[in-house]
């Protein structure tokens, strides 16, 4: 017997289509695993940056709503500005939060009641109306009896009753609610972080007597 009529199986090895099969299954898994990976390292990186954003926003609200009241209602601004150069951060680290964009927004607003003179809007969003004790208080009147004479008769003269009422209305407590919203330059509609709280006007040394935004 001739080595040329040896079987395939006694000679070893793999064809070259068995090596082209096995290395496109190795390509295919490498990439469904770097996929995933890669995923991972995603939501990762969102999910830190989501951080690191709400953070800035908690330090940032803070600022506005206790430390300085010289903001007004619809300031905007870049957390560049008025985040990462007010926190003294190094230029390099700035300029993540330039894209950021913040809006702030303080309206004047009443609890538990009417918000009487100032024409604040209500928590609610509704207007309540609400009444105090309605009193009153008179004195009768006095007269004397009429006197005739023949087919004459005076009628009587007296002096009229007095009264007086009073209404006290009740008013709410006065609050200033502040809003802060923060959205990336490039998607304006949507929000990442919106923040709320509502404070009395004592709290930021402003008053309330204002009748609407600020």
């Amino acid at each position: 017997m001739t080595s040329s009529s040896t079987p395939r199986s006694a000679r070893g090895g793999f064809t070259l289509l068995e090596v082209m099969c096995a290395m496109a299954i190795l390509f295919f898994v490498t990439a469904q695993i770097t996929e995933l990976c890669h995923g991972a390292h995603m939501r990762g990186m969102t999910a830190r940056d989501l951080r690191d954003l709400r953070e800035a926003a908690d330090t940032v609200f803070r600022r506005l709503a206790y430390e300085d009241g010289r903001h007004t209602d619809g300031m905007r601004a870049s957390l560049e500005d008025f985040y990462a150069g007010w926190a003294e951060l190094p230029s390099v680290e700035r300029d993540r939060w330039r894209p950021f964009v913040m809006e702030f927004r303080r309206r004047p607003r009443t609890a538990a009641g009417d918000a009487g003179t100032t024409g604040a809007e209500p928590i609610s969003g509704t207007s309540s109306t609400r009444s105090g004790s309605r009193g009153s208080s008179g004195t009768g009147g006095t007269g004397t009896g009429g006197t005739g004479t023949g087919g004459t008769v005076t009628g009587g003269t007296g002096t009229g009753g007095t009264s007086s009422s009073s209404d006290e209305e009740s008013t709410g407590v006065e609050l200033m609610q502040l809003t802060l919203t923060i959205w990336h330059e490039d998607e304006p509609e949507e929000h990442l972080i919106v923040l709320q709280t509502f404070i009395t006007p004592q709290d930021t040394g402003t008053t309330g007597s204002s009748s609407g935004p600020r």
